[in-house]
């Protein structure tokens, strides 16, 4: 077992070696980046208008992202929006979650920051259109740039 760090990194078989400097640069990078997310976190937070179902997101992202596949979850009912077919950890191309929350509204998971991260970013989605698709943009941008 190994734990991922900086200066252990000049190892890697993944690819070219990085200076150390290279590494800060990226990591600083991914820092406003997360930093960004959390202004439309806060967005999805705010009460707007009548919340979106699952269904409905799939719908709207369905029609803004036709990139995304949708794929049925269950236990919470819900969707898992993925870039091309599905693939399954450790290498997920899981961008978002929407599921149904056990006590109503819709709980959403921005699935990119939570591998990145390693920690779960979940919340109740009570945004408009315009913040799910900043927030699905953003998850986009991230993977695109980091996985």
């Amino acid at each position: 077992m190994s734990i991922n760090a900086i200066l252990g990194q000049c190892s890697s078989i993944e690819g070219p070696e990085k200076r150390l400097e290279e590494h800060l640069i990226l990591v600083d990078d991914m820092r406003i980046r997360l930093g960004n997310l959390q202004e439309y976190f806060n967005q999805m937070q705010a009460p707007q208008r009548p919340i979106m179902s699952p269904d409905e997101i799939r719908d709207f992202l369905a029609r803004k992202f036709p990139e995304l596949v949708a794929e049925k979850h269950n236990d919470p009912d819900g969707w898992a929006f993925f870039l091309g077919p599905a693939q399954q950890e450790p290498s997920s191309n899981c961008i978002v979650r929407a599921a149904q929350h056990s006590q109503g509204g819709t709980q959403f998971e921005l699935s990119v920051s939570s591998r990145l991260e390693r920690t779960e970013k979940m919340v109740m989605f009570c945004g408009n259109e315009d913040a799910l698709r900043q927030v699905v943009d953003a998850q986009l941008r991230i993977y695109r740039d980091h996985l």
